[in-house]
């Protein structure tokens, strides 16, 4: 590999870098959402508990914690296999 294209991959290293940021910050808006999501869930009276209303949470927490997954792991894999190229 040459010193240019080096170079261009250190730079998307570095623009990625400053994206992990704003990830964390969307990372703790989709978490404190899903707190919330959680909370409002466990704490529906027991004679709503087996409602449709009740699995729509349920299936977003899901959802969200999917989300939280992926936004942890992504970012961090990439920068880490841009190291491997060069």
């Amino acid at each position: 590999m040459n010193n240019q294209r080096r170079a261009n991959l250190r730079n998307a290293q570095a623009i990625l870098r400053k994206a992990q940021e704003s990830i964390k910050i969307a990372y703790d808006i989709v978490e404190d959402a899903k707190g919330e999501e959680e909370d409002c869930m466990l704490c529906m009276p027991e004679n709503l508990q087996e409602s449709d209303r009740y699995y729509e949470m349920e299936d977003r927490v899901d959802s969200m914690e999917d989300i939280l997954d992926t936004l942890d792991n992504s970012v961090d894999e990439i920068v880490d296999s841009i190291d491997t190229v060069m």
